[in-house]
């Protein structure tokens, strides 16, 4: 379904008998049933160069930033969080995970970072954070799919008004996904809908689906701009 297939998968996906994958969801469940859900912890050989690849990405597009606060959108047990903190010129890192258990094992492994629960689909519980200059969704695109434009929607309302916003995905390398093609039909296709001028007030930077060596994933990462457009008018 072109999702790292790690973790208590049945409390997220459902096969059904006639092959059709359905969202189940159940994150807390799911960190409930394991204490490291899909290898994000870097210790799961089938994922940990993936991820060594995937974060490294992400640590480089903040490096050539200035100074930043950054917010991780699905923060999970806080591992890629803190790995930003630790660059110079991130004066702050947050993440928001709709695991409450999550959430807590990633305040006690990592204290010096902030960690909220939260489901970027529900503004309202929502932590009132603001003014954030980098906002990451980091590997929830599948799992928010059917509300997508919601989604981002909730995501620029952390933005300040010139904030960036970096999407980061993995995908399977032989391009088979089974779950979301009434949404979307691999990574050319969300790059296709943040091409449209101004999609969203978002201006597009730059789109890359990476190879990583000796993984099984692609790693789409899409970057984009608030754009200052709907304040001037």
């Amino acid at each position: 379904m072109s999702q790292p297939p790690k973790g208590s998968i049945g409390n997220i996906f459902h096969e059904n008998n006639d092959g059709r994958i359905e969202f189940v969801g159940d994150f807390e469940g799911c960190y409930q049933n394991e204490n490291d859900p899909w290898g994000q912890c870097g210790k799961d050989d089938s994922m940990s160069q993936y991820y060594h690849s995937s974060r490294e990405r992400i640590l480089n597009t903040l490096k050539g930033l200035g100074t930043v606060t950054v917010l991780e959108i699905g923060s999970g047990l806080g591992v890629v969080t803190n790995l930003m903190l630790q660059l110079p010129n991130v004066k702050r890192a947050i993440g928001i995970d709709i695991s409450p258990t999550a959430v807590k094992k990633a305040q006690k492994q990592y204290p010096q970072c902030e960690f909220h629960v939260g489901n970027i689909l529900e503004a309202d519980g929502l932590p009132p954070i603001d003014n954030v200059d980098v906002v990451i969704q980091n590997q929830i695109f599948w799992y928010i799919m059917p509300s997508f434009e919601n989604a981002l929607l909730n995501c620029k309302k952390f933005l300040k008004q010139d904030g960036y916003l970096l999407l980061v995905q993995a995908f399977f390398q032989n391009g088979t996904q089974r779950y979301g093609k009434e949404y979307f039909d691999g990574f050319e296709d969300i790059v296709r809908l943040f091409s449209q001028s101004q999609y969203l007030q978002m201006d597009f930077i730059s789109a890359s689906l990476t190879r990583g060596e000796g993984s099984h994933y692609d790693d789409g990462q899409l970057f984009l701009k608030n754009s200052n457009e709907e304040n001037e008018k």
